[in-house]
Parts: C-alpha cells; structure tokens; sequence
C-alpha cells in the first residue's frame, strides 16, 4: 500500500479486547492491526513502520519475542516501541514494573498498563501522539 507524504504508518500488534482509547489516540495513522507473529513479520516486510504498539497478550504472550525480532531488523533501532497491557486482566505493579525493565532491556520505550485508569490511559495515549510529533516521517 502507497502512503502519502503526511500519513503515518502504525503497526498495532494486538491482543484480544485492546483498549479502544488506543485506537482513538492514532486518529490520522495507517493503522495495520496484526494477531499473528506471522503477520506482524509479513507487514513489517511490506512497509516500513514509524511506531509499533505491541499488547501483552499478542498471540500467546509473544510481545516480547516480537520486540526482539523487530529491533533486530534493519531500520528498526530507532522506531519506537510501545508494549501495553490493554486487556482486562489483572497485573501485579511488581509484575509491571518488570514488564518496564525487561521492554527497556529489549529496546522499547516502555510497558503501560492502560486498565489501571482513565488518568493513565489518557497519559499514555498522550505520549504516543507526542512520539509520532517528534518522529517525523521518513522520505522514501
């Protein structure tokens, strides 16, 4: 798919019930939503991405694995990666918190979990729209 000079490309590796406020927060982005590491490989093959939203509950608890595959792609060090809880179940803080580290380990931004409250949710979709105003597109 051809993107025009002002349309961002967003890759939303997605588990099942993802927050809809995470959707909302991308008005204006080529959203891909995957369900599959299989897929997630595929698009990443078909257009570059300028943002990469991946759930704690993509297939199978994979979201670490795919961080790790994407940031071992060629022009992917420095795309942003965001990992999210968007589901509704229950994660310990101690657990978030090494979610965090081990996201930072891998090389993402950092991991969110958007069903503590609205508060943290509106944050983080904020943060994303900041991510995407201070990573401007690539020309191709």
């Amino acid at each position: 798919m051809a993107l025009s000079d002002d349309t961002v490309p967003v890759l939303l590796a997605e588990g099942a019930d993802i927050n809809p406020a995470i959707r909302d927060s991308l008005h204006g982005c080529e959203v891909t939503s995957v369900r599959t590491f299989d897929q997630a490989r595929r698009a990443l093959e078909q257009q570059p991405f300028r943002l990469v939203l991946i759930d704690l509950q993509f297939e199978r608890s994979r979201m670490l694995e795919l961080l790790e595959y994407l940031k071992r792609l060629d022009g992917y060090q420095d795309v942003p990666v965001v990992c999210l809880q968007g589901t509704d179940r229950r994660v310990s803080e101690a657990l978030r918190q090494n979610m965090n580290h081990a996201v930072r380990a891998f090389g993402g931004r950092g991991f969110f979990d958007l069903r503590a409250a609205d508060e943290m949710t509106a944050q983080t979709c904020e943060y994303l729209r900041q991510i995407l105003a201070l990573n401007p597109p690539s020309r191709l």
